[in-house]
């Protein structure tokens, strides 16, 4: 944009904000404290009345209402990139399993994560285990109850021998 443009900008606001009735500028002195709204907008179409609220409590929920914006705007951002890393992991596993097949190679990726978006869980490959569509307990992010269920049992039999030696 060049000065003269900017020239006939400023002149065409002076010729809208002129009366036309009498022809002279209006102005507004600088010093003169703007009027706080007395409406909170939401959305594009909610808003809440705040008629009967002090300028400081209207002042007060403004504040709030961008502190919870930024929160939301942040937590877009970081589904946004967990979206992004998601898709490029998929992308990478896929192209994988690719290469494996074309090599003659088997392989079963299985791979599961936690993230703003959720959990995800995905076994990809061209092995009979991967077309199951099952994973394994650690990688669906459960443990295994193997271990304690044989403790279980020796502790119960260990009872039960020391009950029975008794008698």
């Amino acid at each position: 944009m060049s000065g003269n443009d900017r020239i006939d900008i400023a002149k065409s606001r002076e010729n809208r904000m002129s009366d036309s009735n009498e022809g002279k500028l209006q102005t507004v002195p600088n010093n003169v404290p703007a009027k706080t709204s007395r409406t909170l907008q939401l959305g594009q179409m909610d808003s809440i009345d705040l008629t009967g609220l002090t300028d400081s409590q209207i002042e007060e929920l403004k504040m709030r209402h961008v502190g919870v914006m930024l929160d939301l705007k942040k937590k877009a951002t970081e589904m946004q990139l967990d979206v992004g890393a998601l898709d490029a992991s998929l992308s990478s596993f896929n192209k994988q399993a690719e290469n494996a097949t074309k090599a003659g190679y088997s392989a079963t990726i299985q791979h599961s994560q936690s993230s703003s978006i959720g959990r995800t869980e995905v076994i990809i490959g061209n092995t009979e285990k991967a077309a199951s569509g099952k994973l394994s307990l650690s990688a669906a992010g459960e443990s295994s109850n193997l271990l304690r269920i044989v403790i279980v049992i020796a502790v119960a039999l260990v009872l039960i021998a020391l009950f029975i030696g008794k008698h």
